[in-house]
């Protein structure tokens, strides 16, 4: 088992100048394949607490096109106390073009403390 893949339909108003797509387009996608894999290890509703991104690194290995589907494969997501790891890598056609990682903190937005990583997405994660 494992997170399904996330499929980004490029649309022509995410190119720039060049004809490529933008780093800010594909930094969207990311937060797209991100929500479908908490929603998917969430198997429901939400938590009661949000998810806050902490850090976000992309590394962007080759240019990207409107016209050709983008897939987005969780590689590895690890939990801390209150935290989640996502890694992805993000591919066009046969070719690799982009790889990243997030770390998401776990918050009560009430208190604005950080509470723990809810025993569903452990258990999920156990079985991936």
């Amino acid at each position: 088992m494992s997170i399904p893949i996330t499929r980004i339909k490029p649309r022509f108003n995410e190119t720039d100048a060049l004809g490529h797509i933008n780093n800010a387009a594909m930094s969207v996608w990311f937060e797209v394949a991100r929500i479908d894999a908490l929603d998917y290890l969430r198997g429901g509703p939400r938590s009661e607490g949000r998810w806050l991104v902490a850090s976000v690194t992309i590394d962007y290995l080759r240019e990207t096109f409107h016209g050709t589907d983008v897939l987005i494969q969780m590689t590895a997501v690890t939990a801390g106390n209150t935290s989640l790891t996502m890694k992805c890598e993000m591919q066009q056609g046969d070719t690799l073009v982009a790889r990243g990682s997030a770390v998401l903190v776990h918050v009560d937005m009430k208190t604005k403390q950080t509470i723990p990583v809810p025993d569903v997405i452990r258990e999920a994660l156990a079985r991936l």
